[in-house]
């Protein structure tokens, strides 16, 4: 009834026949031809795999709610062991659960602490969306229960991108239990995600960000700057705008990464972390200046913005303030947020438009903006077809 196969994995797979219940009704159901890792890895003999792989069918009808003398799911998993133990080979963690499993994949991913704030944030949602699944084997997840997350996020109002972020995470954590040999599939890879309409984010002109800095050098009585005061919120922003920085980038700037004497600052990107990558930039001529007025009395060049998560509803109240029109689309219901066509993030975009207005070549560009991919760099670039058309429109005037 079972068999085995390895192909697209580092591990024998057993195809064997699991019951399936009804969610409505557990005793109803039905039987169907799923895959389960054997744990036995493909340099191994065939027929090792293949007494797992009975072993595996022989558990699956003895759990099965049809079996008057049902086995208890735990009692199947320490015989199984017992076997890979005879055979000389350390089990895989297949006895794990999805709260077990994923908990110790924050613990051994290399993550920044940010990055495995969100994973954390995101694993405990689909717990808690689990329910008693959640202390279930691994192997016992299937598409059914990540479809079932996604299109409840999407129901919820989340945007199809904010939904597919979620499902990237859940996804990292169960391609890790598949090269591991904990399960024989990645069920993640199966659900379908909804298409969702692209937001494209919009460049400040340069009124926009003159008006942005005249505002934050003279902010009118009674406004109540966010966070932090204005000399902190020009900083930022001359960093978003001449060396591209994403926001949590520029306001978490010490003054060890500057020379002013050279004229560079040197960074770790929060996006690089993983690949150790540190990028070196030149200071433009309105950062340098603007650097040289500020008092060195903290570690910190923003020490009052530094690590503050609200910093962008908090420039964006900056922007509406200076007068900048507050362009919005794509405003979701419940949980959905309205997305800003302009925010922090928009400096990023000017400076890559400007940069090409002023003829800098594409690579000048991706490096001064951190872009690895020349694709990402020019969805960066706004305006280039109205150029290009405009240089064609002087060759054939007619």
């Amino acid at each position: 009834m079972a068999s085995v196969h390895c192909v697209g994995s580092p591990f024998w797979s057993a195809s064997i026949k699991v019951w399936h219940a009804d969610k409505l009704n557990p005793a109803a159901g039905q039987w169907k031809r799923t895959w389960r890792s054997t744990g036995i890895p493909a340099t191994e003999p065939k027929a090792a795999a293949e007494k797992v792989a009975e072993a595996l069918q022989a558990g699956a009808l003895a759990a099965a709610p049809t079996n008057p003398r049902r086995a208890d799911q735990r009692t199947f998993v320490e015989a199984l062991e017992s076997i890979w133990a005879a055979a000389g080979l350390a089990p895989p963690p297949i006895s794990a659960s999805w709260r077990d499993y994923s908990q110790r994949f924050l613990v051994e991913r290399s993550l920044g602490a940010r990055t495995r704030q969100v994973y954390a944030s995101q694993f405990s949602i689909f717990t808690k969306h689990l329910g008693k699944r959640a202390d279930d084997l691994l192997w016992n997840l299937g598409k059914d229960d990540f479809q079932s997350y996604y299109n409840a996020l999407i129901k919820e109002g989340r945007s199809a991108k904010t939904a597919s972020n979620h499902l990237s995470m859940l996804q990292a954590v169960m391609e890790r239990a598949f090269l591991e040999g904990a399960i024989s599939r990645n069920p993640v890879k199966l659900v379908t995600q909804t298409v969702g309409e692209q937001v494209e984010r919009q460049p400040f002109t340069r009124a926009d960000v003159r008006a942005i800095l005249e505002f934050l050098d003279n902010p009118p009585a009674g406004f109540v700057m966010p966070l932090a005061n204005a000399t902190e919120w020009k900083t930022a922003v001359l960093l978003g705008l001449c060396c591209g920085l994403r926001i949590q980038d520029a306001i978490g700037r010490a003054w060890r990464d500057f020379d002013l004497m050279a004229g560079t600052i040197s960074l770790l990107p929060a996006k690089k972390i993983r690949k150790g990558k540190f990028i070196t930039l030149p200071l433009a001529r309105p950062l340098a200046a603007h650097l040289s007025t500020l008092d060195a009395d903290s570690e910190w060049v923003t020490p009052d913005l530094r690590g503050k998560r609200r910093a962008t509803p908090s420039f964006l109240a900056i922007a509406d303030a200076a007068g900048i029109d507050a362009e919005k689309g794509g405003s979701g219901k419940g949980k959905g947020r309205t997305v800003r066509l302009r925010s922090f993030h928009s400096l990023r975009h000017s400076l890559n438009t400007w940069l090409a207005e002023a003829g800098a070549e594409k690579q000048v560009r991706m490096l001064i903006s951190d872009h690895d991919d020349p694709r990402i760099s020019d969805k960066y670039t706004h305006g280039v077809i109205d150029r290009l058309a405009e240089a064609l429109r002087k060759v054939f005037p007619e």
